[in-house]
């Protein structure tokens, strides 16, 4: 989102959680994790060059950016390089071990209200097409590839390989 319409929907909306005049210390909090996020590479550059390697993309650095929104902020935790979040980060390692031991990439995989990001760093790990699936077809923001209850979901036995359920239960 570009920095004013982010300004203008996080800072000056009133119904913001991070309102100016009426959230003035939640709007601090994210004036300041975005000025840090200005002052990154920089900082990378003065400081710690080279402390975090990002695992999916390699980049390296001293800090991740922060998470900013309206209602939270949350410090050092996207990767700079590409945007991956830690707990991406952290399911790229684990699909990396995981093919390490099994010593074969998956052909079919399903996953339940996976992000388009995450469906992208796990097919660029080598790995099969994975079908996305969530509860709500209509949410544009996740565009699944079919809409299903997971209590309920139409998979007959045998005919997924693996299974990604991450943020869901």
């Amino acid at each position: 989102m570009p920095a004013l319409q982010f300004v203008r929907e996080t800072l000056l909306d009133m119904r913001s959680p991070a309102c100016w005049w009426r959230h003035p210390l939640m709007a601090l909090r994210v004036v300041g994790g975005a000025a840090e996020n200005a002052l990154l590479p920089m900082l990378d550059r003065v400081l710690r060059p080279g402390a975090r390697e990002c695992p999916v993309c390699g980049w390296q650095g001293g800090h991740f950016r922060n998470f900013l929104s309206g209602d939270e902020v949350i410090r050092h935790c996207i990767c700079p390089g590409c945007g991956a979040f830690d707990r991406q980060r952290l399911l790229v390692l684990g699909v990396r071990a995981e093919l390490r031991t099994r010593g074969r990439a998956p052909e079919v995989m399903v996953g339940f209200s996976l992000s388009p990001a995450l469906r992208f760093l796990l097919e660029h790990e080598g790995l099969a097409r994975c079908f996305r699936c969530d509860i709500d077809s209509g949410d544009v923001r996740f565009a699944p590839d079919f809409a299903a209850d997971l209590r309920r979901a139409p998979l007959g036995d045998g005919s997924v390989d693996w299974v990604f359920c991450s943020h869901v239960l």
